[in-house]
């Protein structure tokens, strides 16, 4: 499936809100507030600019104030991503994801981990891409 069809994907099932990355930061007593001084970036279109941190932090703002179909999304997004790409690929994000939390190992993380691999410029990491 290709990152158009992907991102359409998203839209269609109403899926994309997760894959808008929410900047957040601590107050004085610790809590999650959302940084409204920044606009969220839209992952899917700019999954370079934004950090695996900063995913970690969006899902945490998700799961303190999000919706249930937040979360739903958050899983529906990464059964989806798995189902979508090639066996080699799939192996290859799930290995390096091996140590994160299972909590944290969502769609949005799962696809830039994936756009991680996919736009590496080792060899072996086009292979699956060529086949």
């Amino acid at each position: 499936m290709s990152l158009n069809e992907t991102g359409e994907h998203f839209k269609r099932f109403d899926q994309q809100d997760v894959f808008y990355i929410i900047k957040t930061n601590l107050d004085p007593n610790g809590a999650i507030q959302q940084d409204t001084s920044k606009e969220p970036l839209y992952l899917v279109d700019d999954y370079s600019k934004i950090s695996i941190q900063e995913i970690s932090e969006s899902f945490r703002f998700f799961h303190v104030y999000g919706q249930l179909y937040h979360i739903r999304n958050l899983e529906w997004s990464d059964l989806f991503l798995k189902g979508s790409c090639d066996n080699v690929l799939r192996k290859k994000v799930m290995e390096y994801l091996v140590n994160v939390p299972d909590i944290m190992k969502r769609g949005p993380l799962f696809y830039k981990v994936m756009m991680m691999i996919i736009t590496s410029k080792n060899k072996e990491a086009i292979c699956p891409l060529t086949l």
